[in-house]
C-alpha cells in the first residue's frame, strides 16, 4: 500500500469519527434479533466453496459457483460490513446476496484479462443488440434490466450513465445521482473500520491497538467497507482552495474493488462528476454543487477542452443561483397525505395564495394578542368546528413510561386531517368525513350532514372495547389527482387472540372517486383474502404512484409479527405484488394485548423506504418489490433500560422515514436516536447523541440546512451531522419524575412558509424556522407570535393549512381559524 493510500485512509477515519460522533456508549440494547429474510446455509457453504477456488487459483471455478449463487439466492439478503462503522452506534447492514455476487465478481475479474474476456463474450453481442433496440426508448424497466444484464462488462459504465440520464428525465435525481456514483468507487469517499497494528517491541498489552498516532498503523484492501458521499468531507474544509492530496488521489485511484462503495475499479469520468452537480442543482443544493465544482477541477489538474468546457458550464449553473425546475413523470407533487407528500418532507409548506395569514404584525405587539384582541387586529376567528369521536388512550400497555410524548392519556390525538382544494377530508377510522374548506359545511350534500364514506356504525369493532392494547388508533388519507385512499375498519392490525377460521381481513383499503362525489372506485374497498392472508391486517394509509398502490400488510401468529410490503392497482384494487419478509419480530408486553400501529411508507425516485417498527429499516424497489438494502439499528431494551432513562422515544408510532435529498432520516420507536442513511446504500451517516432529542414524534421539516424535529420540544439539528442546535423551550426534563418542559408541544405542528406553526395548551406558537444569532445565546429560535386560542386547544390539536386557513384537529373537535 502507498503512503499516499495510507494518509487518505487515516484522513477519512478521522472525518468518519467527527460525523458520527460523539455518541454515548453503552446504551442497552436488545439482544433480539429481528427475523429477515437471510442468507441461509447453502450459501455458507457456496462461499465456503468459492473460498477454496480462490486459494487454488481456480477462476473458472469461482465464476461458476458465483453464478450458481446469484441464481439461488432467492431475494435473500447477506450481512456486509460485518463489523459495526460506528462502535457507539451499531448498526448492521445487508445488501442481497445479487450485489454481493457482482462485487466479488468484479474483483476476480479486475486480476485476471483472460477471465474478463471469457465472461463477457457471451454477453457482449446481446448487449449491443438490446442496445440498439433500445434506441428511442424511454422505459426505465427495460433500460435497468439491461443494466443488470451488463454488470462486469465493458459496457457497465455507459449503461449505468444512460439509466442515469433517464432517471432525471423522470425527475428522478436520487436514483440518478446513484447511478452515476456507481460508475466508479472514487466518487464516494471511502470508510476504512478494520486497522492492523504491528506492536512494537516495548509495547505493553495495554497499550491502544488502535491508535492512530501509531505510526505501524496499516490497512488492506478489505479494510474498505463502506462509503459515503464526498460533500460530508468536503464541507469540513469550505476555505481550502485547492483540495488535500490525499483526497484527490483516493478519486484518481480507487482503492480496491469495494464490496461496499457499489462502484465499479475505473477512475471517474469527468461528464459524469459534471452530472453530480447538475444534480445537486436541481435539487437547490448550491453549496454542494459548488463543492463538487472544486472537486473536478482538483482531480483533473490538466487545461484538457472537456473539462473546460464542462467547467464553464458548471459555473453558469452556479451563477444563476436558483433551483431549476424538474419535470417529474410522476404525481409525487401532488400528493396530499402525511407529512405533506410521499417523501414525508414538505417542500412547498404551502399552496400560493392571494391572501396569506401573516403573523408578522403580532410580533411587535406590546403585550401577547389575545383571541379576542385578534378578531380586532386582523379579523382572526373560528368560522366553523365540528364534533369527532373521542378515543381514549387509557387502555393502553404502557412499559416504564407514564405518559406520550405530545400526548395525554384522555385526549388521544387521532386525527390528522387532510386539505385537498377547498375541501377537508378527515378519517374517522370507522368513516371518512369531508368538509368545505371555507364554510365547513358537509360534502358533498350539505343538507344531508352525512359522512362521504361509512365503513362500520358499530364503533365498537373499529375500537374494540375493554381490552388491552399496544399502540394508539390513527386515522389518515392520501389524496391524488382527485382520487382518496385511506385505511379504514378496524384500528388492531395484531390481534391477541385471532379468529383461526377467519380467511378475510378486518380492516381495508378504500379508495373513493372526489370527482364523482366520493363514490367508491372499482375493485374497492381491498381486503385480504385467501389462505395466503391469513391473520393479516393493513397498516396505515397507501401510498399512491401512477397507477401503483402501496400498504405496509402486518401479520401476527402469538407474540410474533412479521411486516411485508404489497402492491394494488390504483384504479382496479388488483394485486401486482407481495414483497418478501421485511422484519419479523416480538413486541415486548404485547402478549396479553392487541396490537394498534400505523405503519407508512415513505417514497423516492422509485424507491419506497419503511421503518418496519422492528429495529430494521429497508429500502425497496418500488417496481419489483425487490430489496435493495435493509440496515438493522439498536433496539433498547424495554426490561433492563428502564427507569430512570428517558422512555419518551417509544411514542413514534406515526414517524415514517424522511426523505430529504440523499438522506433517509429515520426516528424509530425503539431506538432513542434519531440518525441518517445514505439513500444509495443505506450507509449511516450520522446519528444523534444518546440522550438528545429523546422526546421527538415528528419530523416536520428541513430548513436552512437544519431538521426540525418536534415533540415535548421543538428541536433544530444540524442535518449535515445530526449535532442538536437548538431548543425550545430549554426548560424541563425527558427523564421519568421530572418536570415536563413547559410550553409542552402538544400535537403535530405545520408549515407556513419558514414559519413552524407550533400547538400547546391552550395556545398556538410562531416560531421562525430560522435559527436567530444573538451575542448572548448564539443561535436561538424566535418566537413570533403566541396565540392564545383557548379550551379548545387544551389538549392539544394536529394542524394543517393551505396558507388561507388552519385547520385543527383536537381528539374531539375539528375547526378552522382564518383570517
Amino acid at each position: 500500500m502507498t503512503l499516499c493510500e495510507f494518509r487518505c485512509g487515516f484522513v477519512v477515519i478521522l472525518v468518519i469519527l467527527g460525523l458520527v460522533s460523539p455518541q454515548c456508549a453503552g446504551q442497552a440494547t436488545s439482544e433480539r434479533q429481528s427475523q429477515i429474510h437471510e442468507s441461509d446455509a447453502m450459501y455458507r457453504r457456496l462461499m465456503a466453496q468459492v473460498s477454496l477456488a480462490q486459494e487454488s487459483g481456480d477462476v473458472d471455478e469461482v465464476l461458476t459457483l458465483l453464478q450458481k449463487l446469484e441464481d439461488e439466492a432467492e431475494g435473500r439478503v447477506t450481512p456486509y460490513p460485518p463489523e459495526p462503522l460506528n462502535p457507539s452506534f451499531r448498526i448492521q447492514r445487508y445488501v442481497p446476496i445479487s450485489a454481493t455476487v457482482a462485487w466479488s465478481r468484479a474483483s476476480i475479474l479486475a486480476g485476471s484479462a483472460v477471465a474478463r474476456d471469457q465472461f463477457q463474450s457471451g454477453k457482449l453481442k446481446t448487449i449491443e443488440t438490446r442496445l440498439s433496440e433500445l434506441r428511442g426508448v424511454e422505459d426505465i424497466s427495460a433500460w435497468a434490466q439491461l443494466g443488470q444484464l451488463a454488470q462486469n462488462t465493458d459496457y457497465e459504465v455507459e449503461l449505468l450513465v444512460q439509466l442515469g440520464d433517464r432517471y432525471l428525465q423522470r425527475g428522478w435525481i436520487q436514483a440518478a445521482r446513484d447511478c452515476y456514483q456507481r460508475t466508479s468507487i472514487g466518487l464516494r469517499a471511502p470508510v476504512f473500520v478494520n486497522r492492523r497494528v504491528e506492536r512494537p517491541e516495548s509495547a505493553t498489552e495495554t497499550s491502544p491497538a488502535n491508535d492512530p498516532k501509531d505510526g505501524n498503523v496499516r490497512f488492506s484492501l478489505s479494510d474498505h467497507r463502506s462509503s459515503i458521499p464526498w460533500h460530508f468531507i468536503l464541507r469540513l474544509f469550505p476555505d481550502t482552495a485547492v483540495l488535500g492530496q490525499d483526497i484527490v488521489a483516493s478519486i484518481q485511484q480507487p482503492i480496491g474493488p469495494s464490496r461496499g462503495s457499489t462502484g465499479v475499479l475505473t477512475p471517474p469520468r469527468v461528464d459524469v462528476m459534471a452530472r453530480l452537480v447538475w444534480c445537486s442543482v436541481l435539487e437547490g443544493d448550491i453549496k454542494r454543487a459548488a463543492l463538487e465544482r472544486r472537486l473536478i477541477e482538483a482531480v483533473y489538474s490538466d487545461d484538457r477542452e472537456d473539462k473546460q468546457i464542462w467547467l464553464r458550464t458548471i459555473d453558469r449553473w452556479l451563477a444563476e443561483q436558483r433551483t431549476w425546475e424538474v419535470a417529474s413523470a410522476t404525481h409525487v407533487a401532488s400528493t396530499v397525505t402525511f407529512g405533506g407528500n410521499s417523501t414525508r418532507h414538505p417542500l412547498e409548506p404551502s399552496r400560493p395564495t392571494e391572501k396569506r395569514i401573516d403573523f408578522s404584525k403580532f410580533s411587535d405587539a406590546a403585550t401577547p394578542p389575545t383571541f379576542a384582541s385578534l378578531k380586532d387586529i386582523n379579523g382572526t376567528t373560528v368560522i366553523w368546528e365540528h364534533r369527532l369521536m373521542r378515543r381514549m388512550g387509557n387502555v393502553e400497555v404502557k412499559t416504564e413510561w407514564n405518559s406520550r410524548a405530545m400526548e395525554s392519556s384522555t385526549g388521544v390525538l387521532s386525527y390528522y386531517p387532510a386539505i385537498y382544494g377547498d375541501r377537508v377530508f378527515v378519517n374517522e377510522l370507522g368513516r371518512i368525513l369531508a368538509f368545505d374548506l371555507s364554510t365547513g359545511k358537509a360534502w358533498p350534500d350539505p343538507e344531508l350532514n352525512a359522512p362521504l364514506y361509512l365503513h362500520q356504525r358499530n364503533d365498537d369493532a373499529v375500537v374494540p372495547m375493554g381490552y388491552a392494547a399496544m399502540g394508539l388508533p390513527r386515522g389518515t388519507v392520501t389524496i391524488v389527482d382527485d382520487r382518496l385512499y385511506a385505511r379504514v375498519g378496524t384500528v388492531v392490525t395484531g390481534w391477541r387472540n385471532p379468529n383461526e377460521f377467519s380467511t378475510r381481513s378486518q380492516s381495508a383499503i378504500v379508495g373513493l372517486d372526489l370527482r364523482r362525489e366520493g363514490r367508491l372506485l372499482p375493485g374497492f374497498p381491498i381486503f385480504l383474502s385467501g389462505s395466503e392472508w391469513r391473520n393479516m391486517e393493513f397498516e396505515g394509509s397507501p401510498l399512491v404512484i401512477d397507477r401503483d398502490l402501496f400498504v405496509v400488510v402486518t401479520q401476527r401468529a402469538g407474540v410474533e409479527v412479521q411486516r411485508f410490503v404489497a402492491c394494488f392497482d390504483s384504479f382496479s384494487g388488483k394485486l401486482r405484488w407481495r414483497s418478501q419478509l421485511i422484519a419479523g419480530g416480538w413486541v415486548p408486553r404485547s402478549e396479553q394485548a392487541n396490537m394498534i400501529s400505523h405503519q407508512l411508507l415513505s417514497y423516492s425516485s422509485g424507491r419506497l423506504f419503511l421503518d418496519s417498527g422492528l429495529g430494521v429499516i429497508a429500502a425497496l424497489d418500488a417496481r419489483t418489490g425487490q430489496m435493495v438494502w435493509l440496515v438493522r439499528h439498536p433496539v433498547v431494551d424495554d426490561f433492563a433500560d428502564a427507569y430512570p432513562r428517558s422512555q419518551r422515544f417509544r411514542a413514534r408510532d406515526l414517524t415514517p422515514p424522511m426523505i430529504y435529498r440523499d438522506m433517509v432520516i429515520c426516528a424509530p420507536s425503539s431506538c432513542r436516536e434519531l440518525f441518517a442513511l445514505d439513500w444509495g446504500t443505506g450507509d449511516l451517516l450520522w446519528a444523534t447523541v444518546e440522550g438528545q432529542a429523546t422526546d421527538v414524534t415528528h419530523l416536520l421539516c428541513v430548513i436552512d440546512d437544519k431538521l426540525i424535529a418536534s415533540g415535548d420540544r421543538l428541536w433544530w439539528i444540524d442535518i449535515h451531522s445530526g449535532r442538536a442546535l437548538a431548543r425550545f423551550p430549554e426548560n424541563g426534563s425527558d427523564l421519568p419524575g421530572f418536570a415536563t418542559p413547559h410550553p409542552r408541544g402538544l400535537g403535530r405542528g405545520c408549515l407556513l412558509d419558514d414559519h413552524v406553526l407550533w400547538p400547546s395548551a391552550g395556545k398556538l406558537l410562531v416560531i421562525d424556522g430560522k435559527l436567530q444569532t444573538t451575542e448572548v445565546r448564539g443561535a436561538a429560535p424566535l418566537i413570533r407570535a403566541t396565540l392564545p386560542i383557548g379550551p379548545r386547544l387544551s389538549e392539544g390539536a394536529n394542524l394543517v393549512t393551505d396558507g388561507r386557513t388552519l385547520v385543527l384537529a383536537t381528539p374531539s373537535r375539528l375547526f378552522a381559524i382564518q383570517p
